[in-house]
């Protein structure tokens, strides 16, 4: 197949949107009989696939700030996928234009946060979502997402047949594994780590509550929100002050790669209170990594840590801090938690979802020629 593949959420300081755009493309690229024709802008290029069957078309302009990045998806880029000669588009993160005809389109869309929760998000990314979205949907030949909860809101508020959606689960990236089957020591300066975007849709004021709660109980427990600074950055640190608990909540922004994994193993766990998540990437790295997860109970979460996570209400401050404390006692249970979660991330690879890809962008083709066949005369 020539493929025709959207690379531009990818780059530095990506999220895990954009990390997991990088990792399917390396994935899928590493299987023989396809060819590849990434769209990307310079700052995204960087870390990509550098091989015969990758070839790439750079903009400058969908590098340059969000309106152009959207100036460019819905002006320049529909005629430059019709230009390439392509069989099938993947539209990578949320949004695919509608002159995007000619092709067969496939959409991947992460979750719907913005349009269910638009005060959890910027106003300028509700909007831009609940324009996008909806119309990207209806011009795509397929959707994908990577949990049966978006499936499910996919279908329910933008109308999308059952069969024109594909579940398919994002991976963990092998670097999250190395050393997965031996317990890392715990830091002499024992914390709880978040990582993320710091937003309020991942509802962190919580973990200040739970941190304050914790050292008045003696606990001496910092708290790591890793991650860029969203739009609830200021009202986190006004709220450690507050609490009296400032000093030990560290922001140390956005972590790489090579920092992070050594940071999710030698968390006491990791605590993941989002009110609304599509997937959750950062729980099943943990696990990877062997360290436990406390997380939300709502949103795809139960089905993502699919039974390896100690899930609680996002509401319910006493039981985070109780299940919390219960974890900062035991060994035991933190031993038995990071077993469960080994366990459950084995088959969450990106070879397999790459070949679930695979098989979407086959069915994408087929589908349209047989449209185009039943509207020949």
């Amino acid at each position: 197949m020539r493929i025709g593949y959207e690379c531009i959420l990818t780059g530095q300081a990506e999220s895990g949107v954009g990390g997991s755009i990088r990792q399917l493309l390396f994935a899928m690229a590493s299987a023989p009989g396809n060819e590849f024709y990434v769209f990307s802008s310079p700052s995204a290029r960087a870390g990509l696939p550098a091989s015969g069957d990758v070839c790439y078309e750079i903009s400058r302009l969908a590098g340059t700030c969000r309106a152009a990045r959207v100036a460019w998806q819905h002006g320049l880029l529909p005629g430059r996928i019709k230009r390439a000669g392509l069989e099938v588009y993947h539209a990578t993160g949320y949004v695919l234009s509608s002159r995007c005809a000619g092709v067969p389109a496939v959409l991947s869309v992460y979750d719907l946060t913005a349009l269910e929760y638009p005060k959890l998000t910027t106003r300028a990314n509700a909007a831009h979502y609940a324009y996008a979205v909806p119309r990207g949907v209806r011009a795509a030949r397929r959707v994908i997402v990577p949990s049966g909860w978006v499936a499910r809101k996919v279908r329910e508020r933008l109308g999308v047949p059952w069969e024109k959606i594909d579940v398919v689960p994002l991976g963990v990236a092998r670097d999250f594994c190395l050393n997965g089957t031996k317990a890392a020591p715990q830091p002499e300066d024992p914390y709880l780590l978040f990582v993320g975007n710091l937003e309020r849709k991942k509802n962190l004021g919580l973990l200040v509550r739970v941190l304050a709660e914790l050292r008045r109980r003696a606990y001496p427990l910092r708290l790591v929100l890793a991650g860029k600074p969203g739009n609830a950055a200021r009202e986190l640190a006004a709220l450690a002050r507050q609490a009296n608990v400032q000093e030990c909540v560290d922001f140390p922004g956005y972590v790489p790669r090579d920092r992070l994994v050594a940071l999710y193993r030698q968390a006491v766990a990791l605590v993941f209170p989002s009110w609304d998540e599509g997937f959750g990437l950062p729980p099943v790295e943990s696990m990877a990594c062997g360290t436990p997860v406390v997380a939300s109970d709502r949103g795809a979460l139960p089905e993502t840590t699919g039974g390896a996570a100690i899930l609680l209400d996002p509401a319910d401050v006493r039981a985070w801090v109780e299940a919390v404390a219960a974890l900062a006692d035991n060994e035991q249970a933190r031993r038995e938690w990071r077993e469960r979660g080994l366990k459950r991330v084995a088959g969450l690879t990106w070879e397999a979802a790459a070949g679930n890809v695979l098989e979407t962008y086959a069915r994408a083709i087929r589908e349209d020629s047989r449209l185009g066949e039943d509207s020949r005369p």
